[in-house]
């Protein structure tokens, strides 16, 4: 019978790096499928489960109906739209403002959509227009603004006026020349 006798203790070093490294990446992962994955499957789910008592569960015909197939439609025209246009805007504004020796006053003016909120914009657009809102109150051209913003042209004006601020405003830095 051979045993074998120990000279002196060991010392064993657990590598931290490579187990917190792990732990890490399963956090990750863990607030992925919480906060990204869980609720689009609960809504995905919800689409097709009957929302009140009495209903029928959604059917492969009611996706492809003309009323869906011409929104999803409409919504590729408006994102197409408002891409293409906030780069162009975006981009002379940034030009404008890396050129101009008032290029300070434009980025300030730029940074006025990062303050304002889209709800409250949105909401203060529908409180100033209409025969019934502000502009129309006071005698201005109410109706006409109206049809114009909640019209595709006008809601794609609208969400560029938001957009062409993070484009103009990330492009005017890298037009800046570096100082050395």
């Amino acid at each position: 019978m051979a045993s074998s006798v120990l000279d002196g203790p060991r010392v064993v070093t657990i590598s931290r790096t490579g187990w917190l490294d792990r732990a890490n990446h399963i956090a990750l992962w863990g607030a992925v499928v919480l906060l990204v994955v869980y609720p689009l499957l609960m809504v995905v789910a919800a689409a097709f489960a009957p929302a009140f008592p009495n209903s029928q569960p959604l059917k492969l015909s009611d996706i492809f109906s003309e009323r869906l197939i011409t929104a999803a439609v409409n919504t590729l025209r408006l994102g197409v739209a408002v891409s293409l246009l906030s780069l162009i805007s975006g981009a002379a504004l940034a030009l404008l403002a890396a050129q101009s020796p008032r290029g300070r006053w434009i980025d300030l003016l730029m940074s006025v959509p990062f303050l304002t909120p889209p709800f409250l914009g949105s909401l203060a657009w529908s409180l100033a227009v209409g025969t019934k809102g502000y502009l129309g109150q006071f005698g201005f051209f109410g109706r006409p603004l109206e049809q114009l913003i909640f019209s595709f042209w006008g809601l794609s004006l609208l969400v560029i006026a938001i957009a062409v601020s993070l484009l103009s405003i990330s492009l005017a830095r890298r037009l800046v020349p570096k100082k050395p």
